[in-house]
């Protein structure tokens, strides 16, 4: 079978930008960041709930899609400088912000959009003036693995048999050496079945509880962004009988490793994200 490549999914984030409710939420931050600059000027005193920070979470934040900040972006925008020109930028979307631009040549604060690539942060201005420049904002959505590999439904039924073909091996091949031999086999047609990239090329977070290579449940967590080494096995103790389960390993920045079940009976929330798309952003 020859290799999958994993693609994320990528949504329309222009629609969001256009959107009305966005486009109202941009006005009224762009309003409150003008009369907060007047009263600064004028030396009163701002509540803390007037700062940028929160004029922007209040107005803006609850119009970004949840799975928005984060992800990789490509954003097409047109700058106006010596003359037009057309600039293309891929990186990870962050929480918009208050940034100082000059628009028809006034200094203004205006809210923007926050993207950071491996150049460093860059800034988009957002106003009704300036948010018709951007021609292309596609947002690289994380898949979400279990409702589209692992899902009970018969969505990839050569990858649920494999599974339990690897886990009825672990538990009932009585040789050490055939169950190791019989589980070796299993983890590699399974890894070509999703193909290398799956795990290689995968960045995994998740909600839910995951385990020990001992098995040992773990408390309830959110993991983010880790790093899979491929499959194994491990007992799961959580029954009233102890069962093989074939599991992902996923690594940490601090080279501890967990293993999660791809099981709704374990992890409410299991995506990955091409790690590709985020390997040349800065850190």
């Amino acid at each position: 079978m020859g290799e999958r490549h994993h693609y994320s999914p990528i949504a329309d984030g222009l629609s969001v930008l256009s959107s009305l409710n966005f486009q109202r939420g941009v006005s009224e931050t762009n309003h409150a960041f003008a009369v907060t600059t007047e009263v600064a000027k004028r030396g009163e005193h701002l509540p803390p709930d007037r700062n940028p920070e929160n004029i922007i979470k209040q107005h803006i934040i609850p119009h970004i899609p949840d799975d928005y900040i984060g992800s990789p972006v490509t954003i097409t925008n047109v700058t106006e400088g010596n003359g037009l020109a057309v600039y293309q930028l891929r990186g990870k979307l962050l929480s918009p912000e208050a940034k100082a631009f000059t628009v028809n040549k006034r200094s203004r604060t205006l809210a923007a959009l926050a993207i950071r690539s491996w150049e460093g942060t860059h800034y988009f201005p957002l106003s009704q003036e300036t948010v018709g420049n951007i021609l292309q904002f596609d947002v690289h959505l994380p898949t979400d693995l279990l409702a589209n590999y692992f899902s009970a439904q018969a969505i990839n039924p050569e990858i649920h048999k494999t599974i339990l073909d690897i886990e009825n091996a672990a538990k009932y091949t009585t040789s050490p050496a055939d169950r190791a031999a019989i589980i070796a086999r299993g983890v590699q047609t399974l890894t070509q079945q999703l193909g290398e990239d799956f795990y290689k090329s995968g960045s995994f977070s998740g909600e839910g509880s995951t385990f020990t290579s001992e098995g040992t449940r773990l408390p309830y967590s959110k993991f983010n962004d880790m790093r899979s080494t491929g499959f194994s096995v491990i007992t799961d103790h959580t029954s009233d009988e102890p069962a093989p389960r074939v599991a992902l390993s996923l690594e940490a920045s601090d080279n501890t490793t967990i293993h999660v079940i791809p099981d709704r009976r374990f992890l409410s929330k299991l995506m990955r994200r091409n790690s590709g798309d985020t390997d040349a952003l800065a850190a």
